[in-house]
């Protein structure tokens, strides 16, 4: 994998504030100084130590704050993954400079997110499966890695479509996070960015991939999330999602995948 720290957008930074993001302009996010250390949820790359995040204090019920404890580090370990990956393909010579550049634009939002997420998992509690957690998810992100770029990119889509329905769940108008504004701001942000990720890596992967090998890879990867989703259905349920419900519609893959 390539040094992740090629990318001068976050790698230069000395330090952090959600003040500088441009995406949105009309709200501020200020996170509170760190009183501990930031470690990696799976995969070390670099941005996080670089960027020195602050601690992002919730304004959640006790519950609450314990059950997005639980499943964060699912989405932090695959923004962790995700600036691997978009470092590597961004610098693959087969593509044009085109393509390289819209990838490594994923790369840099993925870099943002893995930073936000990190200051905000500091702030909540600590998983009760963390220990037993971390390898299995680990090794789903692996998994997601081919050879073939419209395969790679369509696990990503598959991937990043999900992690928007989830997201959208969670951003609920009275849902469990409906009290803490800054935070449904946040993964307001983040949900936008997933969304266009998604698209990219969908045009990418019909460009290169036969439409039935796209939705046999898509379809596999959902079901391996499916899984890891369904080992912290009681965190789902703490947030004001039933598992049942979300793993129906993430068993049906949207049309971008598929035309």
């Amino acid at each position: 994998m390539n040094n992740p720290t090629a990318n001068p957008n976050v790698s230069q930074s000395s330090g952090f504030s959600f003040d500088t993001l441009q995406r949105p302009t009309s709200t501020v996010i200020r996170p509170t100084p760190a009183k501990q250390s930031i470690t990696p949820a799976c995969f070390r790359t670099g941005f996080v130590r670089a960027a020195h995040p602050r601690v992002f204090s919730v304004r959640l019920r006790s519950d609450s704050a314990e059950a997005l404890a639980e499943v964060l580090p699912l989405f932090l370990c695959g923004e962790e993954s995700a600036v691997l990956t978009f470092g590597q393909l961004s610098a693959m010579d087969s593509l044009s400079a085109v393509d390289r550049g819209r990838l490594s634009e994923i790369g840099n939002d993925e870099a943002w997110h893995e930073i936000w997420l990190s200051g905000l998992r500091a702030g909540l509690p600590t998983p009760r499966t963390e220990s037993t957690g971390s390898r299995e998810m680990r090794l789903f992100y692996l998994s997601l890695n081919d050879a073939r770029i419209g395969m790679h990119l369509a696990r990503i889509a598959a991937l990043d479509s999900a992690v928007c329905v989830i997201l959208g769940l969670l951003r609920r108008r009275h849902g469990a996070l409906a009290s803490d504004a800054r935070l449904s701001d946040l993964f307001a942000r983040i949900h936008r960015d997933e969304a266009r990720h998604a698209q990219i890596a969908a045009i990418f992967a019909r460009q290169r991939e036969s439409a039935l090998d796209v939705y046999h890879t898509a379809h596999a990867t959902r079901t391996s999330l499916i899984r890891l989703l369904l080992a912290r259905a009681d965190a789902l349920e703490g947030l004001a999602i039933c598992p049942d419900r979300l793993i129906r519609r993430l068993s049906h893959l949207p049309g971008q995948l598929l035309s």
